[in-house]
C-alpha cells in the first residue's frame, strides 16, 4: 500500500452494499471493472480513495460516484395516516402505470434512482391509499432495486470473518467474528506469541492470529496431509512484509517425527546425578595425599561427648584407681573391711 488508509491497485477490498451483503475484490486495477450486483462498474474512482468512503452506483449500472453523506431519509420517511388497506385489490402490475419500458428509458436518461422511485410512488394507484407502514415498505423495496450505495471496507481479520460467514457459512464451519474473537482471547494471541493453528476454516483463524502478532512472533499453519494448508483468507488481507514474515506452513507428520526424535534422543543421554560423580577425578589435597573419591565411603569420627558426662566418667576411673591402690578415705576404708571381715566372721 502506497498511503496507509487509501486504497491502491493490487489491494484486496471488502463491498458492503447496501450495508447488507459483503463481497470480495481480489484486486483492484485502474483500468478494470468490479461486480457490484448486476452491473460491472469501473473501478477507477476507488482508487486513491479512503477505506470507509460511500460510493453509489448509477441507475444504469455504468457509473459509479463518490458522495460524501448516506442517502437521505426522504426516500423512505413516511406520514402518519389513518387509512388502511382492507379496500386496496392487488391487481399485480395494472396497479402501476409507468411500464417496464417507460422505467427502462429512465435510466438510459440518467435519472437518479431516488427520482426513479419518486415516479414510481406517484404513478401508483394504490400508494396513497397505503398505511404509512405498507408505503415504507413500499419504498425500501423499491430502493433496493433502484438505488445501490457501497461502502469499502478494510479487509480485517473481522471484516474477512463476516465476509465469508456471509457468502459461504458452511466452508468457515459458521464461524462468526464474535465467536473468533474469544477464540484468539482463550488461546491469548498477542505480539511475540508462537501460535500452532490447524484449522479448515478457509484460513480465517490463522489469518486473525497473523493479524494479532503484528510481525512479532511466529504462526505455523500445520497441514494434515499433503495439501497445503488453507490460507484463503490470509490472502485477502493486505498484509505487508512484516507481518508475513511470522507465518509458516509445517507438515502434522513432520512435526511428530521431529518430536518422537526428541524423546528418543533424551532417553539415550547418560544419568545426569551418577554419571559426573564417577567420572570426576581424585583431587590431590596438601602433603601429596589425594583426597578420596566421592563414590568412596569416608570413615568419620564419631563425635565428642559432652563435657559434663566426660568429667563424670574421668571422676569415676580416678576412684576406682584409688580405691584399687588404697589411697583416698573411701578406697582405704573399703579395703579395711575387706580385711577385718574375715577375722570377725572367726571370732
Amino acid at each position: 500500500m502506497a498511503a496507509d488508509g487509501l486504497m491502491c491497485e493490487g489491494d484486496h477490498l471488502v463491498l458492503d452494499v447496501n450495508g447488507e451483503k459483503l463481497t470480495f475484490v481480489q484486486k483492484l486495477k485502474a483500468n478494470g471493472t468490479i461486480r457490484v450486483g448486476k452491473y460491472n462498474v469501473p473501478a477507477a474512482p476507488l482508487v486513491g480513495a479512503p477505506y470507509g468512503a460511500l460510493f453509489e452506483v448509477s441507475s444504469d449500472g455504468r457509473s459509479l460516484q463518490r458522495v460524501l453523506l448516506p442517502p437521505p431519509d426522504e426516500i423512505t420517511r413516511i406520514t402518519e395516516t389513518e387509512r388502511d388497506n382492507s379496500n386496496l385489490f392487488d391487481r399485480n402490475n395494472e396497479n402501476q402505470k409507468l411500464t417496464q419500458e417507460q422505467i427502462e428509458e429512465l435510466k438510459k436518461s440518467g435519472k437518479a434512482g431516488s427520482e426513479i422511485i419518486e415516479a414510481l410512488c406517484s404513478n401508483s394507484a394504490t400508494f396513497q391509499n397505503k398505511t404509512e407502514f405498507a408505503q415504507d415498505k413500499y419504498k425500501r423495496r423499491k430502493a433496493k432495486k433502484y438505488l445501490t450505495y457501497l461502502t469499502v471496507r478494510k479487509p480485517t481479520a473481522r471484516i474477512v470473518c463476516e465476509a465469508f460467514y456471509d457468502k459461504c457459512p458452511e466452508r468457515v464451519w459458521h464461524l462468526r467474528h464474535d465467536t473468533l474473537a474469544v477464540m484468539l482471547n482463550l488461546a491469548n494471541v498477542a505480539a511475540g506469541a508462537k501460535v500452532l493453528v490447524v484449522e479448515h476454516c478457509m484460513g480465517v483463524v490463522t489469518a486473525a492470529a497473523v493479524e494479532r502478532l503484528g510481525g512479532m512472533g511466529a504462526v505455523c499453519a500445520v497441514q494434515l496431509d499433503e495439501r497445503p494448508a488453507p490460507l484463503d483468507a490470509v490472502r485477502q488481507m493486505n498484509l505487508d512484509t512484516q507481518q508475513r514474515s511470522v507465518l509458516f506452513t509445517a507438515l502434522a507428520s513432520s512435526l511428530l517425527r521431529d518430536k518422537e526424535g526428541a524423546a528418543a534422543r533424551a532417553q539415550q543421554l547418560p544419568d545426569s546425578t551418577a554419571a559426573p560423580a564417577a567420572a570426576a577425578p581424585a583431587a590431590p589435597v596438601a602433603g601429596g595425599e589425594e583426597a578420596p573419591a566421592a563414590s568412596e565411603a569416608m570413615e568419620v569420627d564419631p563425635p565428642a561427648a559432652p563435657a559434663e558426662p566426660a568429667a563424670a566418667a574421668q571422676a569415676g576411673e580416678e576412684g576406682t584407681t584409688q580405691g584399687q591402690s588404697g589411697e583416698g578415705p573411701s578406697g582405704g576404708a573399703e579395703a579395711a573391711a575387706a580385711q577385718d571381715g574375715p577375722s570377725t566372721s572367726a571370732a
